[in-house]
């Protein structure tokens, strides 16, 4: 049996993380690497049809997250998801993309739609709409300028970790200040990490969370 000392809970996680995404264990199912993770983009664009599009965690922009909603395993279940929606708050399927046409959809003829598709509705309505209506699913923007520092100490071993992010990206880690402009000035491709981003989350949401501000 082999052991890895840190500095504390967070970099604790940081590091199960890493390890499991390395080695792959097999009973490790849930932390391990979302290949499969899914995700609706919303276009800027309240004309467009369909106006929004399933893509694929690869294609999750880390910095533009607040165009991105829910996190889903499976195209499945993210179609379920916008199907209920649009049952829920009587948007256009066919403006979703969920429905093939040229005329009214369907769910208008029922009245489960309030004619976006026909010219009942303007399109920036339907738009709001569509907005309030995902905003429960709706992955959060990094709350930052740039790159962030969260500094944990263990009194216990006297170790000290500081843990680099930005646009909710693991960057790396030193055990002192000396080491920082190695990790700050190194290339950096962004990839969106759901673990990552549930982990800082909770971080974030800790006030006893020491965060540091660092140079772009």
């Amino acid at each position: 049996m082999e052991w890895m000392e840190t500095a504390g809970d967070l970099s604790a996680l940081l590091l199960e993380s890493r390890l499991i995404k390395e080695y792959q264990p097999i009973y490790n199912r849930q932390l391990r690497t979302e290949r499969q993770l899914w995700c609706w983009n919303l276009n800027a664009d309240c004309t467009v049809n369909p106006i929004v599009t399933l893509v694929n965690g690869e294609e999750i922009n880390p910095a533009e997250l607040d165009r991105f909603f829910g996190t889903f395993k499976s195209k499945r279940q993210a179609v379920e998801m916008l199907c209920k929606l649009a049952e829920a708050h009587k948007l256009c399927p066919m403006v979703l993309g969920l429905e093939a046409g040229i005329d009214a959809c369907s769910a208008s003829k029922l009245k489960q739609c309030k004619g976006v598709c026909s010219g009942g509705e303007a399109a920036e309505i339907h738009y709001l709409r569509l907005q309030q209506a995902l905003i429960s699913q709706k992955l959060k923007t990094w709350p930052f300028a740039g790159k962030i520092g969260l500094r944990e100490h263990n009194n216990e071993n006297n170790k000290t970790q500081i843990h680099i992010f930005e646009y909710w990206c693991y960057l790396g880690a030193t055990e002192n200040t000396q080491n920082l402009s190695e990790i700050l000035t190194q290339k950096t491709d962004f990839k969106f990490d759901l673990n990552t981003y549930k982990i800082l989350l909770k971080a974030f949401s800790n006030p006893k969370t020491e965060i540091i501000s660092l140079p772009n």
